[in-house]
């Protein structure tokens, strides 16, 4: 199933890690247009299946966390990374799906206000 989340939910390329809910929005709207795949793709990285990659985006994550808030901590780095990668997943998308019974919308209206929710304390001038 790693094809899938390459290919058919191929993340949108975003230069900032503050363009990151932007980019959540259009991942988890992906996700639901093809749900049955989504819930496949989410099955697969939880269960470590080869080739599955549970954080996607972890790389460029870090390396943009690096380039725009180079005064963090390496600790709250790691956390801050940590939650914003899985967002960026199926995993989490399927959760607020099943446990929470949340509309497409929601979804992605509750994953871009979490990121951001991650984000602002990091930003610079704060």
């Amino acid at each position: 199933m790693a094809w899938a989340d390459h290919v058919v939910f191929a993340r949108p390329s975003f230069d900032s890690v503050f363009d990151l809910p932007l980019a959540l929005r259009q991942t988890m709207a992906a996700y639901s247009q093809r749900p049955e795949l989504a819930f496949l793709v989410a099955e697969t990285t939880m269960r470590g299946a080869a080739a599955a990659n549970p954080a996607p985006s972890r790389v460029h994550v870090e390396q943009l966390l690096d380039a725009e808030i180079p005064d963090l901590g390496a600790e709250e780095r790691e956390r801050v990374a940590a939650a914003l990668c899985h967002l960026d997943s199926a995993g989490a998308w399927a959760a607020l799906r099943r446990e929470f019974g949340m509309a497409a919308i929601d979804v992605a209206d509750a994953a871009a206000w979490t990121a951001e929710a991650v984000l602002n304390p990091c930003a610079p001038g704060r």
